[in-house]
C-alpha cells in the first residue's frame, strides 16, 4: 500500500488509520516526511520506519505546504 498526504496553509497533525490493511497481519510502514513541521528547511526530509498492524493509526505531522509519504509493506512469516 501507498499513503500519500498533502497540506496547504498553516502545519497541521492528522491521524491516519490503518483499518484498511489485513487484520491479522504485520506491516512495516516506510515514513517520508518533512525534516520540520514548521517548514524551516522545507528541503530536507526525515525517515522512519514503524512496525503497524490494521489497528494502528499514524500522526502526520505536516508542515505548512508539505506533506508525507508511506508505504506499507507486509512482514512475511
Amino acid at each position: 500500500w501507498f499513503v500519500g498526504t498533502m497540506n496547504a496553509g498553516e502545519s497541521r497533525k492528522l491521524e491516519i488509520p490503518l483499518s484498511f490493511l489485513d487484520t491479522g497481519v504485520t506491516y512495516v510502514a516506510s515514513i517520508h516526511s518533512d525534516a520540520s513541521p514548521q517548514a524551516e528547511q522545507p528541503e530536507k526530509v526525515t525517515n522512519s520506519e514503524a512496525t503497524v498492524t490494521s489497528e494502528s493509526m499514524i500522526t502526520a505531522d505536516m508542515a505548512s505546504n508539505g506533506g508525507q509519504a508511506i508505504i506499507l509493506t507486509p512482514l512475511k512469516p
